[in-house]
């Protein structure tokens, strides 16, 4: 009666340890599908935080090269501007210059005719007054042409520099485009459970003697896997 006794409590063990195991692994369940969610959430929120600061980025990027620009823009237009008055001052100061070379040679003409100065004399004054005259012209079309070219290089470096001091630093998102996915856990079936605690009863049963008293037979009440053989009555021998 003993090995019966105790193989009947290690099967209610064996039933025990199934029934925690089964709810164990729906707790594991529930934990893991719950984890996988919060998981996935996180993620989805630093992705659209990091698209914020991404976006952000880039906005400030493009407003600073916008103000880079229109600097740049600004300045070579004001040297344009000096460029064209630079010429128009040229202009100006050669008609000038003309006007002021025909005075005097007017007034050389008018002092040489007072004076009785004529002839080759007057021809020599007035070729030195054009000489005086186109030197001057040279001289200030020179400058002119020299400010000018120096006009041109400075629009030059300016475009160039405000070109290279744009920002072109390409801003990237730092996208997590993986899934937490749900890992199998294995729930053991009643079925499992049952096949389980009828074996740990039979093993229990068998290694206390329990077969040897009944003269190594099984009985008749134990299912027909187990050794019983419910159609007959009989009984089989474990071995």
């Amino acid at each position: 009666m003993l090995p019966l006794i105790m193989a009947g409590i290690m099967a209610a063990q064996s039933l025990q340890q199934g029934q925690t195991a089964r709810a164990q692994a729906k707790i594991d369940k529930v934990t893991m599908k719950s984890n996988v969610k919060i998981e996935n959430m996180r993620r989805e929120a630093e992705n659209i935080l990091s698209k914020t600061r991404g976006d952000l980025a880039r906005f400030q990027q493009a407003r600073s090269n916008k103000y880079k620009l229109q600097s740049g823009a600004d300045s070579v237009e004001s040297q344009q501007v000096n460029m064209l008055r630079l010429s128009d001052a040229a202009v100006r100061g050669s008609l000038e210059s003309r006007i002021q070379a025909a005075e005097v040679g007017g007034a050389l003409a008018a002092n040489a005719g007072a004076a009785g100065i004529g002839g080759s004399s007057l021809d020599m004054l007035n070729a030195t007054n054009r000489i005086r005259q186109e030197r001057a012209e040279q001289l200030a079309n020179d400058q002119t042409d020299d400010q000018l070219y120096d006009a041109s290089r400075n629009i030059d470096q300016t475009r160039e520099a405000t070109i290279l001091g744009l920002d072109d630093t390409v801003i990237m998102d730092d996208i997590n485009y993986m899934k937490a996915q749900e890992q199998y856990i294995k729930e053991p079936s009643w079925v499992e459970i049952g096949m389980n605690a009828g074996m740990q009863f039979a093993t229990s049963y068998a290694s206390m003697g329990g077969f040897d008293q009944r003269g190594g037979k099984a009985p008749t009440w134990l299912p027909q896997w187990l050794g019983g053989s419910p159609k007959t009555g009989t009984t089989t021998q474990l071995k």
